[in-house]
């Protein structure tokens, strides 16, 4: 019956109990252009006509666990990329939005068919293998999002492909969470349209491109807990005007070299820079042209040094304060102006010094404080709670 219908263009059955197989006839239907039977109770074999091929969603049949492809592969053991061979001959395809979809497998080189393409989400999958150079063939693609949360893990390897720097419209590149590994290409210095670059969790190593200076629009610059090395330049920084959220932490073998005299294009609000291993020893004195920071993380930087007296000028608005694991002492820090403090972490900083007076003024917000393991001595002055529930 259903083969009947010749003009139907679209046919949306998604979220029913719809049952049994999926009738050839379907096929038939030249008219249509658009299928939607996810999250039924459908079986049997995936249809595998040359229509089929034509529909613009991956996910049509998405939920259907005892539906399975010609190598057995049903719903409960993830999507599989069935139509990894035709998924390029979309060519009109504008946005893939598939994440948390239970993909599996890898993602496939024909991917980079999809000329039109702006908008790829495969985040929170469980896809595996290599970024497929074609991805460089996107040239009309502005968001990626391959990334992984603790719950669904992508875990794609290799290299970041060299032909990503010819993605000139990109504006958001999201690859956290993974497993790549190699260097950062210096091709990536090409994508002067980005504005948010997620490199977390990673695998990479090599030394930090100095290119990624040139990225003149780049808003967040984010590659935490990889194994990156080398020394990190004021070239590597000379364009980012628009940066305002920079975090190198846990790359303990980074070392950075700026004069004491650099005054940074940028105004950063939050900086992470904890367990970066040569950031110290002297107290970077860059900082104090940071007139906007919310969030200073620099846990175990190899800072030797007390924090220096300009520092009350940057503080006004840190709501979020790590010096732990450095060598600050032995004077209580000075940091009486930070009255909007709300996490203070100045544990294992050699301090060797009684609690000031003034601390009681900055500790109305503090919702976390760790002081421990220093020689702080005398009477232990009254530390006013952050009592309100509101937030």
């Amino acid at each position: 019956m259903i083969g009947n219908l010749k003009s139907l263009e679209s046919l949306d059955l998604s979220t029913n109990k719809l049952s049994g197989g999926i009738p050839r006839s379907l096929d038939s239907l030249n008219s249509l252009g658009y299928l939607k039977l996810s999250f039924n109770k459908l079986s049997g074999l995936l249809p595998t006509g040359s229509h089929f091929r034509t529909f613009e969603d991956p996910a049509m049949f998405e939920g259907n666990n005892e539906l399975c492809d010609d190598e057995g592969k049903n719903g409960s053991q993830g999507f599989s990329w069935f139509y990894a061979d035709s998924i390029g001959t979309l060519s009109s395809l504008i946005e893939i939005s598939l994440s948390g979809s239970h993909l599996s497998g890898s993602i496939p080189p024909s991917l980079g068919g999809l000329s039109s393409l702006t908008y790829l989400s495969l985040s929170d999958n469980q896809l595996n293998g290599g970024i497929p150079e074609s991805i460089g063939l996107l040239t009309s693609l502005q968001y990626v999002f391959l990334c992984s949360n603790q719950l669904y893990s992508n875990q794609l390897s290799g290299t970041i492909p060299t032909s990503i720097g010819q993605l000139l419209n990109l504006q958001e590149l999201d690859f956290l969470g993974n497993k790549l590994n190699g260097s950062i290409p210096e091709s990536i210095g090409l994508l002067t349209s980005l504005q948010m670059l997620f490199l977390d969790r990673n695998q990479l190593s090599g030394n930090i491109p100095s290119s990624i200076g040139q990225l003149s629009n780049l808003e967040v610059l984010s590659h935490p807990n990889n194994q990156l090395s080398g020394v990190v330049y004021e070239i590597h920084f000379i364009k980012l005007y628009n940066t305002t959220y920079l975090d190198l932490s846990g790359n303990s073998l980074i070392t950075f070299n700026v004069s004491r005299h650099w005054i940074p294009p940028f105004q950063l609000r939050i900086f992470h820079a904890s367990s970066c291993c040569n950031m110290g020893p002297q107290f970077p004195n860059w900082l104090q042209t940071q007139t906007h920071l919310t969030e200073l993380h620099l846990r175990n930087s190899s800072i030797r040094e007390s924090i220096p007296e300009w520092f009350h000028n940057i503080s006004s608005h840190l709501y979020y304060l790590d010096l732990s694991d450095n060598e600050i002492g032995p004077e209580f820090p000075n940091i009486q102006t930070s009255t909007d403090l709300e996490y203070l972490d100045l544990s294992n900083s050699s301090i060797r010094d009684s609690i000031p007076g003034w601390f009681q003024n900055i500790s109305s917000h503090l919702r976390s404080l760790d002081l421990s393991d220093n020689e702080i001595h005398g009477n232990l002055p009254r530390i006013i709670a952050n009592n309100n529930t509101d937030n």
